[in-house]
Protein backbone atom coordinates (compact mmCIF):
# COMPACT_ATOMS: atom_id res chain seq x y z
CA UNK A 1 0.00 0.00 0.00
CA UNK A 2 1.37 3.84 -0.92
CA UNK A 3 0.22 6.49 1.98
CA UNK A 4 -1.46 9.18 -0.59
CA UNK A 5 -3.55 11.99 -0.89
CA UNK A 6 -5.71 12.43 -3.61
CA UNK A 7 -8.15 14.93 -4.94
CA UNK A 8 -11.18 14.62 -7.25
CA UNK A 9 -15.30 13.83 -7.37
CA UNK A 10 -17.47 12.06 -6.10
CA UNK A 11 -19.00 9.51 -8.73
CA UNK A 12 -22.20 8.62 -7.09
CA UNK A 13 -23.66 9.38 -3.43
CA UNK A 14 -21.68 7.46 -0.98
CA UNK A 15 -23.44 4.48 0.93
CA UNK A 16 -23.14 3.35 4.83
CA UNK A 17 -23.35 -0.33 5.35
CA UNK A 18 -22.73 -3.04 7.76
CA UNK A 19 -19.92 -5.62 8.18
CA UNK A 20 -20.35 -8.87 9.35
CA UNK A 21 -19.16 -7.90 12.31
CA UNK A 22 -21.99 -5.18 13.03
CA UNK A 23 -18.96 -2.26 12.70
CA UNK A 24 -20.23 0.18 10.01
CA UNK A 25 -18.40 1.49 7.09
CA UNK A 26 -18.56 4.20 4.26
CA UNK A 27 -18.02 3.43 0.58
CA UNK A 28 -17.89 5.97 -2.15
CA UNK A 29 -16.05 6.42 -5.46
CA UNK A 30 -13.92 8.89 -6.96
CA UNK A 31 -12.84 10.15 -10.17
CA UNK A 32 -9.32 11.64 -10.07
CA UNK A 33 -8.05 13.88 -12.98
CA UNK A 34 -4.66 11.86 -14.11
CA UNK A 35 -3.19 13.76 -17.25
CA UNK A 36 -6.10 14.05 -19.76
CA UNK A 37 -8.10 11.00 -18.46
CA UNK A 38 -9.63 9.99 -15.21
CA UNK A 39 -8.96 6.99 -13.27
CA UNK A 40 -11.93 6.10 -10.64
CA UNK A 41 -11.29 4.26 -7.83
CA UNK A 42 -13.17 2.82 -4.70
CA UNK A 43 -12.91 4.12 -1.16
CA UNK A 44 -13.79 2.71 2.08
CA UNK A 45 -14.09 4.64 5.61
CA UNK A 46 -13.95 2.83 8.77
CA UNK A 47 -13.13 6.01 11.52
CA UNK A 48 -16.68 7.18 12.09
CA UNK A 49 -15.18 10.97 11.26
CA UNK A 50 -14.50 10.21 8.15
CA UNK A 51 -17.71 8.56 7.58
CA UNK A 52 -19.94 11.49 8.45
CA UNK A 53 -17.74 13.88 6.23
CA UNK A 54 -17.97 11.02 3.42
CA UNK A 55 -21.99 10.44 3.62
CA UNK A 56 -22.58 14.41 4.05
CA UNK A 57 -21.43 14.39 0.34
CA UNK A 58 -23.46 14.24 -2.74
CA UNK A 59 -22.59 12.98 -6.11
CA UNK A 60 -20.14 15.49 -7.99
CA UNK A 61 -18.86 17.11 -5.25
CA UNK A 62 -15.34 17.59 -4.92
CA UNK A 63 -13.67 15.85 -2.17
CA UNK A 64 -9.64 15.05 -0.98
CA UNK A 65 -8.56 12.53 0.75
CA UNK A 66 -5.63 10.69 2.48
CA UNK A 67 -5.16 7.30 3.25
CA UNK A 68 -3.37 3.93 2.35
CA UNK A 69 -3.34 3.42 -1.83
CA UNK A 70 -3.67 0.63 -3.67
CA UNK A 71 -3.38 0.46 -7.53
CA UNK A 72 -5.82 -1.70 -9.64
CA UNK A 73 -4.89 -2.52 -13.13
CA UNK A 74 -7.35 -3.90 -15.06
CA UNK A 75 -8.23 -4.31 -18.89
CA UNK A 76 -11.74 -3.12 -19.99
CA UNK A 77 -13.87 -4.56 -22.63
CA UNK A 78 -11.95 -3.96 -25.51
CA UNK A 79 -8.99 -4.88 -24.27
CA UNK A 80 -7.49 -2.09 -23.13
CA UNK A 81 -5.45 -2.03 -20.24
CA UNK A 82 -6.93 0.53 -17.08
CA UNK A 83 -6.18 1.77 -13.90
CA UNK A 84 -8.24 2.25 -10.95
CA UNK A 85 -7.32 2.47 -7.06
CA UNK A 86 -8.54 1.47 -3.68
CA UNK A 87 -8.32 4.02 -0.84
CA UNK A 88 -8.85 3.24 2.61
CA UNK A 89 -9.46 6.61 3.91
CA UNK A 90 -8.37 8.26 7.38
CA UNK A 91 -8.58 11.39 6.51
CA UNK A 92 -11.28 14.27 4.38
CA UNK A 93 -11.37 17.52 3.85
CA UNK A 94 -14.19 19.12 1.65
CA UNK A 95 -15.69 22.32 0.83
CA UNK A 96 -17.79 22.31 3.33
CA UNK A 97 -14.65 21.74 5.92
CA UNK A 98 -12.90 24.69 4.02
CA UNK A 99 -15.53 26.90 4.57
CA UNK A 100 -15.81 26.45 8.75
CA UNK A 101 -11.79 27.13 8.65
CA UNK A 102 -12.31 30.63 7.09
CA UNK A 103 -14.49 32.71 5.35
CA UNK A 104 -11.70 33.89 2.46
CA UNK A 105 -10.86 29.92 1.67
CA UNK A 106 -9.16 31.13 -1.76
CA UNK A 107 -5.95 28.88 -3.13
CA UNK A 108 -2.53 30.18 -2.54
CA UNK A 109 -0.55 32.74 -4.43
CA UNK A 110 2.96 33.56 -5.06
CA UNK A 111 2.26 35.98 -2.13
CA UNK A 112 0.96 33.80 0.17
CA UNK A 113 3.79 30.46 -0.63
Amino acid sequence: MIDAMIGGKLHGKPERRTAKNGKPYALAKVRVLAGNSTITGGVVAFAEPVQAALLALDDGEPVALAGSLTIKPWIDREGRPRAGFDLIANAVLTLHHAKRLGEDFSPPTERTL
